[in-house]
């Protein structure tokens, strides 16, 4: 009989098929998803971002060293998810055969697939919007050199679109024995202070580009 007659025997629901896949299924889903979506919106937003940027660099050369910032951004987003796939890969543990199927199991696992997907799709929406940003950057400096820093801190605040799935990523596997209110707080209070980081963060940026527009005109 083969696994679909067994289960269709036992049940009719989804739920229940789901329940009868490994937990190790969906770990190995999650950590493909988590590359191969980051490098998926990593190579689209370098291309966005390429193509403007060569097309642009043929009337002003002098945009192409300060626009190349905006493909680092991108390529970023691809690190970043092959980082994570190696974090979630460590969190596998060997689990014996008769305890594969147990709660805590499946719950690991369906973490793990839930962080996967996250990271992987934020980093997709990450990396277009870097793109298309790093793209308005370069056409922009072309036609105006006093526009890059100012577009360049909208760039940053669309870099940080990844922070949340940070978050969520890390968290994740950390409340799968926890208490639904006690997570809900943890999640709020790491939001929170990623939020206060990324303020910082655009704020000193911005500080220091100003300074060195200043520094040139001088």
């Amino acid at each position: 009989m083969s696994g679909s007659a067994i289960i269709a025997a036992h049940s009719s629901s989804w739920a229940a098929a789901l329940v009868r896949i490994s937990p190790y299924t969906f770990s190995a889903i999650g950590i493909a998803v988590s590359i191969g979506v980051s490098v998926l919106g990593a190579a689209w937003g370098i291309y966005i971002t390429g193509s403007s940027l060569i097309g642009a660099a043929i009337k002003a050369p002098r945009i192409t060293s300060k626009n190349l910032i905006s493909v680092i951004f991108c390529e970023a987003v691809a690190i970043y998810g092959v980082i994570v796939a190696i974090i979630l890969q460590t969190k596998l543990e060997s689990v014996p055969k008769a305890s594969i199927y147990e709660p805590e199991s499946l719950r690991a696992g369906y973490a793990i697939f839930a962080s996967g997907l996250i990271v992987g799709f934020a980093n997709l929406v990450c990396g277009l919007c870097v793109g298309i940003i790093g793209s308005s950057c370069a056409l922009s400096d072309a036609q105006n050199s006093s526009l890059f820093v100012k577009i360049l801190v909208i760039e940053i605040f669309g870099k940080t679109i990844m922070t949340p799935a940070d978050v969520a990523e890390n968290l994740m596997p950390k409340v799968v024995n926890e208490d639904v209110e006690t997570s809900f707080e943890r999640l709020i209070q790491a939001l929170r202070s990623s939020k206060e980081e990324t303020v910082m963060k655009a704020k000193k940026e911005e500080g220091i580009s100003s300074n060195g527009e200043e520094t040139e005109e001088l």
